[in-house]
């Protein structure tokens, strides 16, 4: 639902494996589970795998136990 609401007002799609990625994990034995998920959706050999940072934090909210924050780049409409 993010990506297709900033697809729709930067004009440009943001595929899930063009992002840069970082997963918060609350509970350290929930890595290989929570990595092996986000390897799944954004495909196991895409740069955005290869690239994304897993980090063990407390999350803002105790009702979650992951976190994952997702950055992009539109690019810059070419001037006529």
């Amino acid at each position: 639902a993010v990506r297709a609401v900033a697809a729709e007002r930067a004009g440009v799609p943001f595929p899930a494996e063009a992002l840069t990625y970082t997963v918060y994990v609350r509970r350290p034995a929930d890595l290989a589970v929570v990595r092996e998920v986000f390897e799944q959706a954004v495909g196991p050999l895409s740069r955005a795998a290869r690239d994304a940072i897993y980090l063990q934090a407390d999350i803002c909210r105790a009702d979650l136990l992951v976190e994952i924050e997702a950055h992009g780049f539109a690019p810059t409409p070419k001037a006529a």
